[in-house]
């Protein structure tokens, strides 16, 4: 009831769900109707089976009863047998003394003919399976012709030993050691016989191939017998043990019912029964000794090949082929020679995957290298993939697990070794670049195309590539993607160390430049150096000349890894599944994406340098002193940058990759303009005052010159024209009335939305003809409007005088 309640409650949880009552009744009508129907199917099921229960309880005790009735007939009749013959126990002991005589005179004879049947039987052996020395060995062209007879007649001796060893139990000491003596050269012959099944029942496959099927018939028939015999003589030792236990422990053998001494054993002529005990066959044991034989073979088959191939795993695995073979002609062939309640395949697949398991450990033993690894992992995962297929057997019917379901492990050592290889190779790698980037002692290599190039990249790359294609070769998803995983951290820490070299080597090269244009330092540092004395600790006014070719070097080298990273994934992608081709995809897109985003920084610290050694120029212009102002009037400053950047930007076109030169250009661009318009700020060794509309004309002239040199090298004409327009709107705050200025700078917010008011207001300073105080009051109203108009209703792109003020 309470669970019920619950379950409205769960479905009326909201007022708008009493609108639904009847939708809901209907779905659990629904739900209830199907419910019955699974209900009377069970219920049906159940009675079914449990009528045919009664049926068959009844059958059952029907047949007991009739078995019960055919039994008390049987005794009756022979009671009533023995009652009707006259002097029926003197007639029964007379007959049971005559079959006692007969068989005590087989049994002189066939001790007395022991000897020559044992004789008989080893020259037939000696004859099929001699070796000329005494040895025995089947060969694979002997088709042991005899082997049938001889089994025959070797189980006749040995069932009559049986017999005789029994009987000699209850004779005196003496007569039992003759008794062994004499049969002591029956032995001999059972190791020679047990020999020969051991050499055909372990090169059964052997003798398959060599055609001699009739031999591999006749040994199973033989095992056949041999088993059903034993499991005869298990059970009847079995019931002759419970037998003394239910008689005080008193002997007698196995007695028949009603049989008075007559025995059931084999009409074998060496088997001889006396009285009424019947000798009891002890198991030979030849199944046993057959599997035996199958097994140490195979186990020898595996020893040999690891001996053909000492301290080599790879070969070693390579060369496992024969086992799918030999588990072929064992389900093809020898399943069809040999009973088919033995399940031979099954019994011969334990024995080849047991002595695969140990194989596989003995490899492990040796502490494989990566590469052994990866073909133990690629054998186990095709020695499943195969037993699957080929034999329809599944990976958990194969015991013990192969690496003993440790291929986790082994696949994290593996990927262990990869990355301690790489890390070793890229750390021998790295300290000769480093040292090449830092020294600078020659220029760059060049490519066929007058490129500056390192080579470190091609040379990582080949061994990043290397090792991506032999996991590939594995065709295992999860290695490919765990190589490809390891190889894209490899990268990217190479990135960040290149990174962290890069920026400390650019940053002293500003760091010497500033020092040498101080000119009390630069003084002083030339004494300590003609003193022979370091300047500091990083040895700074010493610095190595070409940083900007080794820059352009390194740039190039990152647009070359992004190819060499993209051609990879392109590659090896496509052979994995789904699964591992987007992680693949992935892992090399972050490691493209570095290195397009180093190249960038690598030309951004490019113009770092330039604009670093540009500052005395950028210093100069607009100033106001006298040599400042003579020298910017005459448009030096600006021809000196001009120049400089020709210079830099002509080792730049050529010997940069093209795809960066844009780039590079772009931000070039930005930055000149962004400088130049920063150099308006006044400071404190900076005062800017500019008188018009002289200076506008001067302003006029530096902007041609820097608009003819991007115009010239830009490939886009607009894209400069639209960064220039910026000067159109300095000239207008500089030329304009001051009751205009605001709307100019209104008219500069329209176009360049993220411009900062600090612009505005230092081009307003630097107007001659405005004092400082109606500066200020002009820039607090137009800050006032700013405030109140806000910022754009949606959000826009960046523009260049974003950036103002940051740098």
């Amino acid at each position: 009831m309470e669970s019920a309640v619950a379950r409205v409650a769960e479905l009326l949880k909201r007022s708008d769900d009493l609108d639904k009552v009847e939708l809901i009744t209907q779905r659990l009508q629904r739900e209830k109707a199907a419910i019955d129907v699974q209900l009377k199917a069970e219920v049906k099921s159940h009675i079914d089976s449990t009528g045919g229960a009664v049926i068959k309880l009844a059958d059952s005790k029907r047949i007991m009863a009739e078995i019960k009735g055919e039994l008390m007939k049987i005794d009756r009749l022979c009671s009533e047998s023995q009652l009707s013959v006259r002097d029926f126990e003197k007639i029964n002991r007379l007959a049971n003394i005559h079959r006692n005589f007969i068989k005590t005179q087989e049994f002189a004879d066939n001790m007395k003919s022991l000897h020559g049947r044992i004789q008989q039987v080893n020259d037939m052996i000696e004859d099929d399976c001699g070796d000329g020395q005494g040895g025995i060995e089947a060969q694979l062209d002997s088709r042991v012709p005899n082997l049938l007879t001889i089994h025959y007649m070797l189980s006749e001796m040995r069932d009559f030993r049986d017999s005789a060893m029994f009987h000699a139990e209850k004779a005196s000491e003496d007569t039992r050691r003759t008794t062994i003596k004499h049969f002591a050269p029956l032995d001999p012959l059972i190791a020679k016989f047990d020999r020969v099944v051991e050499d055909v029942g372990g090169n059964l496959l052997e003798f398959i191939r060599s055609g001699n099927t009739s031999l591999v018939v006749r040994l199973a028939k033989i095992i056949d017998l041999e088993e059903r015999e034993d499991l005869k003589a298990t059970v009847l030792l079995e019931v002759n043990g419970k037998a003394k236990q239910q008689n005080g422990g008193t002997g007698g053998g196995f007695r028949s019912p009603h049989m008075n001494g007559n025995s059931n054993n084999k009409n074998n002529s060496m088997s001889v029964t006396l009285g009424n005990n019947v000798a009891p066959r002890s198991p030979r044991g030849y199944p046993t000794l057959f599997l035996r034989a199958m097994e140490k073979s195979i186990k020898d088959s595996f020893e040999a090949c690891i001996e053909s191939f000492p301290g080599d795993c790879i070969t070693l695995l390579e060369n496992l082929a024969w086992i799918y073979t030999d588990l072929e002609l064992t389900r093809m062939e020898l399943a069809t020679l040999v009973p088919k309640r033995w399940q031979i395949f099954d019994t011969v697949l334990k024995f080849y995957h047991v002595e695969t398991h140990n194989l596989l450990d003995q490899v492990l033993a040796t502490d494989p290298d990566a590469q052994s690894i990866l073909a133990i992992l690629n054998y186990v995962k095709d020695y499943y993939d195969t037993m699957k297929k080929g034999f329809s057997v599944s990976k958990e019917q194969l015991q013990p697990p192969l690496l003993d379901g440790k291929e986790n492990d082994l696949y994290d050592d593996y990927m262990k070794l990869i990355v301690n290889k790489l890390n070793e190779w890229m750390e021998n790698l790295a300290t000769t670049e480093r040292q090449a980037f830092i020294n600078r002692d020659n220029a760059p290599e060049m490519d066929n195309d007058g490129r500056y190039a390192l080579q470190g990249e091609v040379i990582t790359f080949k061994m990043i590539t290397q090792q991506i294609e032999v996991a590939a070769d594995s065709q295992q998803g999860r290695i490919l993607a765990g190589v490809v995983e390891e190889c894209g951290n490899v990268l990217k820490e190479r990135q960040a160390s290149w990174e962290a070299i890069m920026t400390k080597e650019v940053k002293k090269e500003i760091r010497v430049a500033q020092l040498l244009r101080d000119k009390k330092k630069r003084k002083e540092a030339e004494k300590a150096l003609a003193n022979g004395q370091d300047i500091d600790s990083d040895d700074e006014l010493q610095n190595n000349a070409g940083l900007v070719d080794y820059m352009i070097a390194l740039a190039n080298d990152q647009i070359r890894g992004a190819d060499y990273t993209e051609a990879l994934s392109s590659k090896v992608a496509p052979v994995v599944s789904q699964k591992y081709s987007t992680q693949i995809t992935s892992t090399l897109e972050t490691v493209s994406d570095g290195y397009v985003a180093f190249a960038k920084l690598c030309t951004n610290s490019l113009i770092e340098i330039i604009f670093s050694d540009l500052k005395p120029a950028f210093d100069i212009l607009f100033e106001t002193s006298t040599i400042g102002a003579s020298a910017w009037y005459k448009g030096i400053p600006m021809s000196q940058i001009t120049d400089t950047l020709a210079e830099y930007y002509g080792d730049v076109q050529s010997h940069m990759n093209p795809l960066l030169i844009e780039v590079f250009l772009d931000d070039l661009l930005d930055e000149t303009v962004l400088h130049y318009l920063q150099s308006l700020r006044s400071g404190k060794h900076h005062k800017v005052s500019l008188k018009l509309p002289k200076a506008s004309v001067q302003i006029k002239q530096d902007i041609g010159k820097m608009y003819d040199f991007f115009d010239e090298h830009h490939s886009s004409r607009e894209h400069v024209q639209q960064v220039f327009k910026v000067f159109e709107h300095l000239l207008w705050i500089l030329e304009s009335p001051i009751e205009e200025l605001g709307d100019k700078y209104t008219q500069l917010k329209a176009e360049f939305w993220d411009c900062p008011l600090s612009f505005f207001e230092a081009v307003v300073n630097a107007r001659k003809d405005i004092d400082s105080k109606m500066a200020k009051e002009l820039i607090s109203v137009v800050r006032s409007e700013a405030l109140l108009g806000g910022g754009p209703e949606e959000e826009l792109q960046p523009t260049i005088m974003g950036r103002y003020g940051r740098s």
